[in-house]
């Protein structure tokens, strides 16, 4: 069993957080597995989340909260998110409810007074009570619009409206009592499945907000042209740190904002990008170095040095076991197919004066990956096909008049074939060819091809 397999997969969220490296295997190698890192992510992180939800539920079970709560007067909260008591009179002094043994539970503070024990309703205070005006300490009150829980790390205020939405509803003690009996008595797997639910949620509105701007962003900031669905994979491993942050509230008491949360995947996404936009520049000048293995835009950069002048893509080995003369072809191919698909910083749109065609070059570099090279080829402008059979019918001609139909064709000089992209078998096995996904073009003023 291959334990660094599982071990790689293990540490992903690591990297995801530490690793800007990373993020390139997201970019070109785990296409199609933003959603399950994001199951898989949030399934783990609600085990701690359920401990914790579960001791929670347990201590309140243990001060009989569903009893306490059964002995609150009937109250209506209002659309502003104020709750009042459906029988006026009940809200005029504070209310103290205890459990069984005489712990004083909850309090009804309407007003959020000083809860002392003699200006407060009690009636099932212990006999040996003292009935000074000393403080009573209540873990849970209920103020006109708040629901206050003391906490050994501080009191945490829940507006009613977080509960009851903006249209307000009836706040009937018996059915919620019923529903808090009903939660204490949930099982592990019931909870673990609604804490998950609930991760899931927030971290699919997160990484949803973030690749809708992050798409744009690659477009106006860095002009690269990317998909929605890259935008939404690389958008999915950078929320790693968002679903740990919202793991932590389970555990300490602090407030996060949403601002905040969604521009921390937008920033590891943006980050990227400004990388890769580095990097396909520098390449221009500094061929050999891009066609290292080491490289992290290898996948990318091994792809466009197989594409010759013609559209043709050569199935050979990979660059550092070809001979000079192959090497020396691919690099060309590289620096040729480089300048095609890097954007002009000035202009934002690609449009060479040396090229015959650069649009139909452009379009063919844009659609390169998607799988309808083969329709495109089909349904090409009358132009380009003129063009082509212009080009081809001298050489043709000269070959025909010179060399019988059976002679094969002139293999390359270090051994490797040729074949048109069109054909279904012209990507090498394995080649990250087939690894790479990206929209059709619209129009040339839309970025530079990155998977």
């Amino acid at each position: 069993m291959d334990w660094s397999r599982y071990l790689s997969y293990a540490l992903m969220p690591l990297r995801a957080i530490l690793s800007q490296r990373f993020y390139y295997d997201v970019l070109f190698k785990l296409k199609g597995v933003g959603l399950l890192y994001m199951l898989i992510l949030c399934a783990v992180l609600a085990l701690p989340g359920t401990y914790q939800v579960k001791q929670a539920l347990n201590r309140l079970q243990d001060w009989e909260l569903s009893t306490v709560v059964a002995k609150i007067p009937p109250s209506y909260i209002s659309p502003q998110g104020t709750i009042a008591p459906d029988n006026p009179q009940d809200g005029t002094k504070p209310l103290i409810v205890r459990n069984s043994r005489g712990s004083a539970v909850l309090a009804y503070n309407l007003e959020g007074a000083p809860l002392r024990a003699d200006q407060v309703l009690d009636p099932e205070r212990p006999a040996n009570a003292n009935l000074g005006s000393e403080l009573i300490e209540v873990p849970i009150t209920l103020t006109a619009h708040d629901l206050l829980l003391n906490t050994v790390e501080g009191p945490i205020a829940i507006p009613w409206n977080a509960v009851y939405g903006d249209s307000g509803g009836s706040f009937a003690p018996l059915e919620t009592a019923q529903v808090l009996d009903a939660a204490f008595h949930s099982s592990y797997f019931a909870l673990w499945g609604m804490v998950m639910v609930w991760l899931l949620s927030i971290l699919g509105l997160v990484v949803l907000v973030s690749a809708c701007l992050l798409k744009p962003l690659s477009s106006l900031g860095f002009k690269l042209r990317i998909s929605f669905a890259t935008a939404l994979r690389l958008s999915a491993f950078g929320s790693t740190l968002v679903a740990l942050l919202v793991l932590l509230q389970f555990f300490y008491n602090y407030a996060l904002s949403y601002t905040l949360v969604c521009l921390i995947p937008l920033i590891y996404g943006g980050g990227l990008l400004w990388q890769v936009r580095k990097h396909l520049k520098y390449a221009l000048n500094h061929v050999e170095q891009a066609l290292n293995v080491n490289h992290p835009m290898y996948p990318m950069f091994d792809l466009y040095s197989r594409v010759g002048p013609n559209h043709e893509v050569e199935r050979g080995p990979e660059y550092i076991k070809l001979d000079e003369a192959g090497k020396e072809r691919r690099r060309a191919n590289l620096a040729r197919n480089l300048a095609i698909v890097n954007i002009i910083f000035q202009d934002g749109y690609f449009d060479p004066q040396d090229l015959q065609d650069p649009m139909s070059d452009y379009q063919y570099y844009q659609n390169m990956g998607s799988g309808h090279a083969a329709h495109d080829a089909q349904n090409a402008a009358p132009e380009r096909k003129a063009q082509n059979a212009s080009q081809n019918a001298a050489p043709d001609a000269e070959q025909n008049a010179t060399a019988p139909d059976s002679a094969p064709s002139a293999a390359p000089p270090d051994g490797t074939q040729s074949t048109p992209h069109d054909a279904p078998s012209a990507a090498p096995q394995g080649d990250p060819w087939t690894q790479v996904e990206q929209e059709t073009p619209k129009n040339k003023d839309q970025g530079s091809f990155i998977p």
